[in-house]
């Protein structure tokens, strides 16, 4: 548009680049991306950074999009985790193992509400507990709703640590074991995050922050047909939560 402030257009094109990349990205990134002398682009990483729009690591020198962008985000999970509670309750109760819900907070999955198996052995993460995406069933059925090349990024941000024997570490099979769960409609974690663990997940289509449901048990009382039983139910339970919340 003939209208558009120049200045205005830089800001831009920086929150565009920080949403691309949510393992943030350097002043030397950015500055090439604006076309911006470093001198420059740092005095509007200042200003952003003094409102809180951008945050800037002190040990490693990267932007990211700050807490300004986080009280919308912040509703977004309160609402979800109300809508979600009941019937995740509900499945924990029709299966008798714990039932989680996660979302995606840049790179990482953070659970935002689990409810606990009443079995004496059980599988529990705490409330806001980060985890890697490629490791979990959380993590790849989200991972369903991104682009190929998003999930690329996340994996090039945080690397694909092998936390077990059966973890996946190449990025390629990763991709391509995400669209196979596209296909089936559901991601499980066998052994691939704790040994002796097996997780079911599902996406929740359509909501924001990114999200999925899972059912995590010990291996041992869950197989994979068990498993793929319970994925069944998540799916409705998902698709539940999504209509309501649209």
């Amino acid at each position: 548009s003939r209208y558009a402030v120049r200045s205005v257009l830089r800001v831009l094109d920086i929150f565009d680049l920080l949403r691309q990349r949510p393992g943030g990205a350097t002043l030397a990134e950015l500055t090439k991306v604006t076309d911006l002398p470093k001198s420059s682009m740092f005095r509007y990483l200042s200003t952003l950074e003094s409102r809180a729009y951008v945050e800037r690591e002190d040990e490693t020198g990267i932007y990211r999009l700050g807490a300004a962008f986080l009280v919308n985000e912040a509703r977004h999970f309160e609402l979800l985790g109300r809508v979600a509670r009941p019937r995740l309750e509900r499945l924990r109760d029709e299966f008798q193992e714990t039932v989680n819900l996660g979302v995606l907070d840049a790179t990482r999955i953070v659970y935002l509400e689990i409810v606990e198996s009443r079995r004496s052995m059980r599988f529990v993460a705490e409330r806001g507990h980060r985890e890697h995406v490629h490791s979990t069933a959380l993590g790849k059925a989200i991972c369903t709703e991104l682009e190929d090349s998003e999930i690329l990024t996340i994996l090039e941000s945080e690397g694909m640590p092998a936390l077990t024997d059966k973890t996946i570490t190449d990025p390629e099979l990763f991709v391509k074991t995400v669209d196979g769960i596209r296909h089936d409609g559901y991601a499980i974690d066998d052994g691939e995050n704790e040994p002796a663990g097996r997780c079911v997940a599902v996406p929740i289509a359509g909501v924001s922050p990114r999200a999925a449901i899972s059912l995590s048990a010990p291996a041992a009382r869950f197989s994979i047909e068990d498993a793929r039983e319970a994925a069944s139910a998540l799916a409705r339970v998902a698709a539940e939560i999504s209509a309501e919340l649209s």
